[in-house]
């Protein structure tokens, strides 16, 4: 096997430094809890467990299926063939975000509730995306174990393959404010979309999912290629942070609204219905009668809304105990004084049951299962 040199280690290092952070590090602090399990009753392990069982549960059953019943329509009638308007459209694209958004994340705390009933501390999968001010820091949010996966196992093969052919030839490689435009082309965009391409079809084996890794490929790269643009004319980084988080979460969040509805539509004529109507190309009025289902739509979308942007997410409120593996309470972070913080207390275990009699209550009814094809 041929060595690194130097130079190669370095360019390595210095670009791709997420590779410390892939799966085979959380495999190696994963293995250790089996052997080290109990299997004993251990109450802080199973009022944690219990504690993110329900949440995840209430998200599920409460949050994203009651959405789904103001999205599922909508899609419905464009698969149809229907025209889709601008407000409804944009309720599909926001509202089918919002929905798949509670549903991963309670079945994120599900999975972390059920292992740490046994003493097992998994890995973080969610962690707020929809905050994310860009679409890197994004996909460093959604899906988390997946990111990590894809990133340890295709992105940094390929683009490690890619640096040293162009390192061997005499040509430059990707770094600093001197990137050249062939040595960004070569090592980071192709790579980055055929990452995103093959993230899609491990979705599913399908147009929309193929467009949606596609797409998703394309704002990396754009977002990367800002980066490099942004250190030449940009220099006052705390101007350029004061300007660009709040322009860049508008960016961010209107390209993965958008990109979702290629990921939740049947057919691609649905889907590019429903991407004119967020255009306006089909009008901006209301059907008639759907008056009322909007305004439902909206009393319970602009509520989850808020909560996804600015509600601390379950790791947080119980950082504390380690809800996942490596995730502890942030120095000097109080979450509203400590009211946030979970604790084994009486107020906290009326809380929590009262979530879990609305959740068990909720359950009478459909669920829509969003991943039963992937």
């Amino acid at each position: 096997m041929k060595s690194f040199t130097l130079r190669e280690y370095c360019t390595f290092v210095l670009f791709f430094p997420q590779l410390i952070a892939g799966p085979i590090v959380h495999y190696r602090e994963m293995m250790p809890q089996f052997a080290a399990a109990s299997c004993r009753f251990e109450a802080e392990n199973v009022t944690v467990g219990l504690t993110l069982l329900v949440f995840g549960l209430f998200k599920k059953v409460v949050l994203a299926d009651h959405m789904a019943r103001y999205v599922t329509p909508i899609y419905e009638h464009s698969a149809a063939g229907g025209s889709t308007s601008l407000a409804m459209a944009w309720l599909a694209a926001i509202g089918f975000t919002l929905q798949i958004y509670f549903d991963f994340s309670g079945y994120t705390d599900m999975a972390l509730g059920l292992a740490r009933l046994v003493g097992i501390r998994l890995p973080p999968n969610f962690n707020s995306p929809l905050q994310a001010s860009n679409i890197i820091d994004y996909w460093l949010r959604w899906h988390m174990t997946l990111t990590r996966f894809l990133t340890a196992y295709i992105y940094n093969p390929l683009a490690l393959t890619l640096t040293r052919r162009r390192l061997a030839r005499g040509k430059p490689a990707f770094g600093g404010r001197h990137t050249t435009a062939g040595a960004f082309v070569s090592l980071l965009m192709f790579p980055m979309m055929l990452t995103m391409f093959i993230s899609g079809l491990w979705h599913g084996a399908g147009y929309g999912y193929v467009v949606w890794g596609v797409l998703h490929g394309v704002f990396l790269t754009i977002n990367h290629g800002w980066r490099v643009i942004a250190a030449r004319l940009w220099r006052d980084r705390v101007r350029y942070e004061r300007v660009m988080r709040p322009v860049g979460w508008a960016v961010t969040f209107v390209a993965v609204t958008t990109a979702m509805i290629f990921f939740r539509a049947t057919t691609m004529a649905s889907a590019m219905d429903l991407v004119r109507g967020i255009a306006g190309l089909n009008g901006a009025v209301l059907p008639p009668g759907t008056g009322r289902e909007m305004a439902g739509a909206l009393a319970w979308g602009v509520p989850l809304l808020a909560i996804a942007l600015l509600c601390p997410n379950t790791l947080q409120i119980l950082a504390r105990y380690e809800p996942a593996l490596g995730v502890r309470p942030q120095p000097n972070a109080r979450l509203l004084g400590g009211i946030l913080e979970w604790q084994a207390s009486l107020p906290w275990a009326v809380a929590v049951s009262a979530v879990a009699g609305l959740a068990v209550i909720s359950m009478h009814g459909a669920s829509e299962f969003l991943y039963w094809q992937f």
